[in-house]
């Protein structure tokens, strides 16, 4: 029996999504909690240096980043009175934050190393 192109294809398709399955990544844990004893799901962390821009479109405010570039985020906790001046500036501020809700989105913790509180 000769192996069709098409035989060949499905099998290298089906040998991809196995791989591509076992490659994704698994969310972190937290270490189990002394009263519940489940472990609880723990958002990525995540520190960069990006610039702040707003998409009027969306009415978002979204940060590109620097270090390491080409990445994109939606601010989740946006104080238009502290983003709007940097957003004006075009100058590449530090951020520190987390992913609670997937790689798109990031809430803000610190701002060039202050607090930042994301209430207007």
């Amino acid at each position: 029996m000769v192996p069709t192109i098409r035989s060949l294809s499905f099998c290298l398709m089906v040998l991809l999504t196995a791989a591509s399955v076992a490659a994704a990544p698994v969310p972190v844990r937290a270490q189990q909690s002394g009263s519940g004893g489940q472990a609880k799901e723990e958002a990525p962390r995540l520190t960069l240096k990006g610039r702040i821009t707003y998409e009027k479109k969306m009415e978002a405010y979204m940060v590109t980043g620097v270090e390491p570039p080409h990445e994109h985020y939606f601010i989740l906790n946006a104080n238009p009175a502290v983003l709007d001046p940097l957003v004006q500036k075009e100058a590449a501020v530090s951020i520190e934050g987390v992913l609670p809700q997937g790689a798109e989105f990031i809430r803000i913790e610190k701002l060039n190393g202050k607090p930042y509180s994301g209430s207007p």
